[in-house]
């Protein structure tokens, strides 16, 4: 029988945790490299998305701008127009024959949408129209808008003593807007060539 001294207990207790110190994993630490083919795919990636943010700052520049033209436009044209004389003068010339007793006289419905300014009579006896024995003077009439809305000028060539023996009527409708641009809508009568108004400003 052997006896163990405590040398040889020791001896044994080291060879023991030796071996238990050695079973023991040891942690693993795995680093990750990025390789070239993937950083090469993030910045194109990132220049991607750069050039679409450069792109719509662009296309809003642009926008913007159109958008400020767009109201330069509408301003000047608004100007122009306010600017601008408003077409409220109205001239009618009527034919007759001088001398018949015939005279041309008017009247307005409704009342107060033009203002009547004078009415020039021209000698045409001296025209070379070929017509000088009937046709042979001109009654010019000339009126002011100065408030909107449908009105209508009715002209009645007839005997003043008698006011019914009627020999030509002429009626036109016009139109008159805020700003007082007269414009005709329709033109009528007895005659065989209606007399086309003169509108100015």
């Amino acid at each position: 029988m052997k006896l163990h001294g405590p040398k040889d207990i020791f001896k044994q207790g080291s060879s023991g945790s030796s071996a238990s110190s050695t079973s023991t994993p040891e942690p693993v630490f795995v680093e990750t490299v990025e390789t070239p083919s993937s950083v090469s795919q993030h910045q194109a990636e990132l220049k991607e998305a750069i050039n679409a943010t450069m792109i719509r700052e662009q296309n809003l520049r642009w926008i913007g701008f159109g958008l400020i033209i767009c109201t330069l436009l509408v301003v000047l044209l608004v100007s122009l127009s306010a600017c601008s004389p408003a077409q409220s003068q109205v001239s009618i010339a009527l034919d007759y024959e001088a001398g018949s007793g015939y005279v041309w006289t008017y009247s307005e419905n409704p009342e107060g949408l033009f203002e009547f300014q004078h009415m020039e009579t021209l000698d045409k006896s001296s025209s070379d129209d070929g017509d000088s024995s009937k046709v042979n003077a001109q009654d010019i009439f000339e009126f002011s808008a100065i408030n909107s809305g449908d009105v209508e000028l009715n002209f009645i060539l007839a005997r003043p003593e008698t006011g019914d023996d009627i020999q030509a009527q002429v009626s036109y409708s016009f139109s008159i807007d805020s700003s007082h641009n007269v414009k005709l809508v329709d033109s009528h009568g007895t005659l065989d060539v209606i007399p086309e108004p003169t509108i100015s400003s």
